[in-house]
């Protein structure tokens, strides 16, 4: 462990003697600025912005531009120039001076800390995954009760449907039925006036051979008395 350690610190220290001054120091000098904090804070102006918009890139650039070129004949240009130099220098050795002051404990204890954040961070993802898959559970048995009640409401019409069929068929049956009944109720009356027409029939042909019996039966005497009692 100790030996990974005195690895990294020389890539560390290869790192800031040899990084250009003009640029701005690496990320990992974010964490040693907690160990001494006089004289070594960095400006809201040094400080590099992540991500900044578009529009302002464009916009510093083109005030920067504008900028140059009113600046670009004026006696005080050089010495600006030299004296931003000169701090970046001056920043850089300071960086240099206590980055090679930090003791082996202080170097693991910043790894120390990255591990611990890493750690934290791997859990917060293993929640996030833990509960996207709840949520997906959970989306997938709303899903599957979904299909299940749009399977009872379509097994539900066509209950629907068959029993208005049958519904349907039975008011056919009914009428059928009752126009039946009415048929055989006319049958019945026609059959009991059949009888009755009969029964009269009956009566008249007996009453006309009793006459026709009673004429061949009279005399010509008998006649006469007749006609003669009518008249």
């Amino acid at each position: 462990m100790a030996q990974d350690l005195e690895h990294w610190y020389r890539i560390f220290l290869f790192l800031i003697i040899f990084y250009p001054i003009n640029l701005p120091l690496p990320t990992f000098a974010t964490h040693l600025q907690p160990l001494n904090t006089s004289g070594y804070l960095f400006s809201k102006a040094d400080t590099p912005t992540l991500n900044p918009p578009k529009k302002t890139i464009v916009s510093s650039a083109m005030s920067e531009k504008s900028t140059s070129r009113s600046k670009r004949n004026s006696p005080k240009r050089s010495l600006a120039s030299g004296s931003a130099t000169s701090d970046a220098k001056r920043r850089k050795s300071e960086h240099v001076k206590k980055f090679t002051e930090m003791k082996l404990g202080d170097i693991e204890q910043i790894f120390q800390n990255s591990r611990d954040a890493l750690s934290k961070a791997e859990d917060l993802y293993q929640d996030a995954e833990k509960a996207r898959t709840e949520k997906m559970e959970t989306y997938m048995d709303a899903t599957k009760a979904m299909t299940g009640a749009h399977q009872t409401l379509s097994s539900a019409v066509i209950r629907k449907v068959n029993a208005t069929k049958d519904v349907a068929r039975l008011e056919m049956i009914k009428d059928a039925r009752e126009a039946i009944e009415k048929r055989d109720n006319l049958q019945i009356q026609v059959d009991k006036h059949k009888k009755e027409l009969f029964a009269v029939e009956t009566k008249l042909l007996m009453w006309d051979n009793i006459a026709n019996m009673a004429v061949e039966n009279l005399k010509e005497e008998d006649l006469e008395q007749l006609f003669l009692f009518q008249g």
